[in-house]
């Protein structure tokens, strides 16, 4: 599922945003000799959440337009992707997608309406935030 908001940032800000985000769950993981600029497509490292090891890998890796990674842990797969393209100096226009991987379609759904809004609440979070700057 996707949805797509515009939000009033400039995508330099949104992507360092969701960068040093990435940065400090990676230092989270205590991923030993990280160095923020292996960064990129390819890039994979664990971390735990609720008990569980979850494997994350970066599947796309474009500075200010595009972060995709699929979460993975036991049989369950989860992918998301943040496409971002600016309209204007100032707006931009984010393209959020989440797909729940090897799960019954009812699940699925009901899990990728409640990640949709969760990630447009959190997209508007961030938006005030950088306007509070």
């Amino acid at each position: 599922m996707k949805t797509t908001i515009k939000l009033h940032m400039r995508a330099q800000e949104l992507f360092k945003i969701m960068k040093d985000s990435l940065i400090q769950e990676v230092e989270n993981a205590n991923l030993k000799h990280f160095d923020p600029k292996q960064i990129g497509k390819g890039f994979s490292y664990t971390k735990k959440s609720k008990n569980r090891n979850v494997q994350v890998r970066i599947d796309a890796w474009k500075e200010n337009q595009e972060y995709k990674a699929t979460f993975t842990s036991g049989k369950d797969a989860i992918q998301i992707t943040y496409l971002i393209r600016e309209i204007d100096a100032q707006t931009i226009e984010v393209t959020y997608i989440h797909d729940v991987l090897n799960a019954p379609k009812l699940t699925q759904r009901w899990m990728e309406k409640k990640a949709l809004k969760q990630a447009e609440r959190m997209l508007k979070a961030v938006e005030s935030s950088a306007i509070q700057r």
